[in-house]
């Protein structure tokens, strides 16, 4: 049973002249009097932190039926639960009866938190992009039509990979046990990416730009693409499938370009179960029981995959490695190669300047060298691609030293051209929301506008 936000009273059929002046000031008392006991019942929460769950699926379209899972430690008979753009505004609301709920799986992790229905929901045309209910349960909006020129990746697979709700992620270290899982429900709290966060408040609050916004599982559709110019990456957009790589591949081949504002990218393959609703990594292969060896869940760049990751995006995290996890030869920021890039202009940034950049992972390019400034150069016989630059660098190291590397480049002639900025951190509050964050958005701006412009 759910609850639509407005209540309307019944229409009384009356004829006025028949009734006494005592009759209607009774009768439109009681009627003040419903309406303030509605209004008492519907009861707004407060405060959010005590308010959880998760949706049936992430993203949506308009008119789609979404169902909600929430949970909360009062007991309501009926309660108003809002939803809120990034802003902080409410957008729309649904009248609900809300209670603590318990987790009903025995893995959790992997069968979902098992909670009880709360409410289903005609999602409204509202704009596409990121919303929250009761500013804590993420949703993405598709656009209605499919057609905005800019499209946003969000990393919906690496928020769940990390994320232990249900006691277990892909990771052992916060997982029971020390034992990873191979398998994740997206029926858990997963919060929003904290790496993509700034990035995500950037395009929603400061920018009059129309964008399309997608997540993971959209990717292997590729009508999701249809109809876009631009693909824009943000955060730390670590697993990926083979379809969405495929699809990737495809959108840029085609002519779209891409602005990769990610590090660590396409570093696991994954799949996700037939019903989606879970996200599947093995991690190693003798373990994954999948038929086809090209679909096992292990590295994009070991050989039995045949899919290297720099071919699709020019650098990958083998090259690039970690940035502030170790101490490496580096200034925890990008250092301008070229400051004649177009996107550069009006910044005042000269060659050697270094933008304030703490990355926790960098991805890099093939290297052939360094010249006389100290400035390394793209193996551009061995990448293969019609054209590369450097744009920016850092050291990192992964077992030596290594080079993050921002960088565009075009695979041919008639492809798209990709910007690639090589750092998990670009849209984290160290980067978009750091020390140099008006920089980096003021970059960022640039950068999606020449793309468009190309």
């Amino acid at each position: 049973m759910f609850y639509h936000t407005s209540i309307f009273m019944s229409p009384l059929t009356v004829n006025s002249k028949s009734l006494h002046k005592p009759s209607l000031i009774l009768i439109l008392s009681m009627s003040l009097f419903l309406a303030q006991c509605v209004d008492l019942i519907l009861q707004i929460i407060d405060p959010p932190e005590e308010f959880s769950g998760y949706v049936d699926r992430l993203a949506y379209s308009p008119g789609d039926t979404l169902r909600a899972y929430f949970s909360t430690d009062v007991t309501y008979d009926i309660a108003r639960i809002r939803l809120y753009d990034l802003s902080g505004t409410p957008v729309d609301s649904i009248d609900a009866p809300l209670s603590s709920q318990i987790i009903s799986n025995a893995q959790p992790w992997s069968q979902g938190l098992g909670y009880e229905l709360t409410f289903r929901y005609r999602v409204p045309d509202l704009p596409s992009g990121i919303y929250l209910w009761e500013q804590t349960v993420p949703i993405v909006i598709r656009d209605h039509d499919g057609q905005l020129p800019i499209k946003v990746l969000y990393p919906s697979n690496t928020a769940a990979a990390y994320n232990n709700d249900g006691g277990k992620s892909l990771y052992p270290g916060n997982s029971t046990d020390q034992e990873s899982a191979d398998s994740l429900s997206f029926h858990r709290r997963v919060p929003l990416d904290p790496p993509a966060l700034d990035c995500l408040m950037l395009f929603a609050n400061q920018w009059n730009l129309e964008m399309g916004y997608l997540i993971d599982q959209d990717m292997d559709d590729f009508s999701n693409l249809e109809g876009a110019q631009l693909l824009i990456i943000i955060g730390h957009s670590e697993y990926w499938t083979r379809s969405a790589r495929e699809n990737f591949d495809k959108f840029v081949d085609a002519g779209g370009h891409a602005l990769i504002l990610s590090g660590n990218t396409m570093w696991w393959q994954v799949r996700y179960s037939s019903d989606g609703t879970r996200l599947i990594a093995f991690k190693t292969a003798p373990v994954d029981d999948i038929a086809d060896p090209l679909l096992a869940t292990i590295l994009w760049n070991d050989p039995q995959l045949q899919y290297p990751i720099m071919p699709s995006i020019g650098v990958d995290f083998t090259h690039g490695g970690y940035g502030i996890r170790y101490e490496d030869a580096g200034w925890d920021g990008m250092k301008i190669i070229r400051p004649s890039a177009p996107y550069l202009d009006n910044t005042g940034l000269i060659a050697g300047d270094i933008i304030s950049l703490p990355s926790s992972e960098y991805d890099g390019t093939e290297i052939a060298g360094f010249d006389s400034s100290g400035f390394p150069y793209p193996d551009s016989a061995a990448l293969g691609f019609s054209s590369i630059e450097i744009i920016g660098f850092d050291y990192g190291f992964r077992i030596k030293q290594t080079v993050g590397t921002w960088i565009q480049f075009q695979k041919s002639e008639s492809s798209g051209i990709i910007i690639n900025t090589g750092t998990t951190d670009w849209c984290s509050d160290k980067g978009v929301g750091g020390l140099h964050g008006e920089l980096l958005g003021e970059i960022t701006f640039n950068m999606i506008n020449y793309l468009l412009a190309n």
